[in-house]
């Protein structure tokens, strides 16, 4: 007959794989015969590196959990461990006795008195995903009991960091009832791209500079992407294509379109392809002409049939 652990033992043997325990020692640990504080020190034992020898005198289900705290701390103060026997069960039989001789009236005191049920903590989930951003509500989680005032509560957070994290809910009746929540907080928003144009200008011959188009590329957690940002002209399709990508995986995409400029149409000119030239006065108008600039620039102007 398989014998299934109670949900406190449950977390004694979840706890165990938090802490990092051994599959041999988890194994060990998870047996139906321990009940739930037992399995506690013999779980802080095995944490605690504890000698062998004195885990296998703890290791009988007939050691109390007070006489298992007991051994612990006389381990660890290098005091001698007494061997623990298994106890004859003379108190249970003389209560057994009792109790049949005591059949009749113990009959009507069990239906005649109402008995208090244990209060009971259970959550909704063993573990969430929150994205960044999202808020945690430790109270949004818990199954029972419904008086959240008999529960003491995680406190709650803004998720901002990726990574994992465990929440601990304690019945405040007794302590010793605890309940876990993993909560995974994962980067799941890709980064934005804005332009600073609907479309770009190339000239009749060459390849647009796609990088002075850009004008922001942000992330929710990684911040200024803008470096990070590589682009590239498709001549085919007539297109500049942006792309970027966060620590976290997530990509974005921005298509700006490209047209050819006209003949007659003036190039677009980046703010490092104006520099040092010299000053003058742009006409867009047909001029026809001739004359010296300030500094000496000869230039002549002919209208364009």
């Amino acid at each position: 007959m398989k014998h299934e652990l109670t949900f406190l033992q449950k977390q004694q043997v979840e706890l165990a794989r938090l802490h990092g325990l051994e599959d041999e020692q988890i194994r060990q640990l998870a047996d139906y015969h321990y009940n739930y504080r037992q399995m506690e020190q013999l779980r802080l034992a095995m944490e605690e590196d504890t000698d062998p020898h004195i885990l296998a005198v703890m290791m009988h289900p007939w050691v109390r959990a007070r006489d298992m705290e007991d051994i612990r701390y006389r381990a660890s103060a290098g005091q001698p461990i007494d061997h623990y026997r298994r106890p004859v069960p003379w108190r249970r039989l003389g209560i057994c006795a009792f109790g049949l001789l005591a059949a009749g009236c113990g009959l009507v005191l069990v239906h005649g008195t109402k008995r208090e049920k244990p209060v009971l903590l259970e959550l909704r989930a063993a573990e969430i995903t929150l994205a960044c951003g999202q808020s945690f509500r430790p109270e949004d989680y818990i199954r029972q009991p419904e008086d959240l005032s008999a529960v003491q509560l995680p406190e709650a957070f803004e998720a901002y960091e990726p990574g994992n994290y465990l929440a601990e809910y304690v019945l405040r009746k007794d302590p010793s009832v605890h309940a876990y929540l993993r909560i995974r907080v994962a980067d799941e928003a890709a980064p934005s791209i804005v332009l600073n144009a609907e479309q770009a200008v190339m000239a009749v011959s060459g390849e647009p500079e796609c990088r002075q188009y850009l004008a922001e590329v942000s992330d929710n957690v990684d911040g200024d992407l803008l470096r990070q940002t590589a682009c590239s002209y498709d001549a085919e399709k007539q297109e500049i294509v942006f792309r970027v990508k966060d620590r976290a995986g997530n990509t974005a995409e921005a298509v700006l379109p490209v047209r050819a400029a006209e003949e007659t149409e003036a190039p677009v000119m980046t703010e490092e392809q104006t520099s040092g030239t010299p000053d003058a006065v742009l006409h867009t108008g047909p001029l026809t002409g001739h004359g010296t600039i300030a500094d000496g620039y000869d230039f002549v102007v002919e209208q364009v049939q």
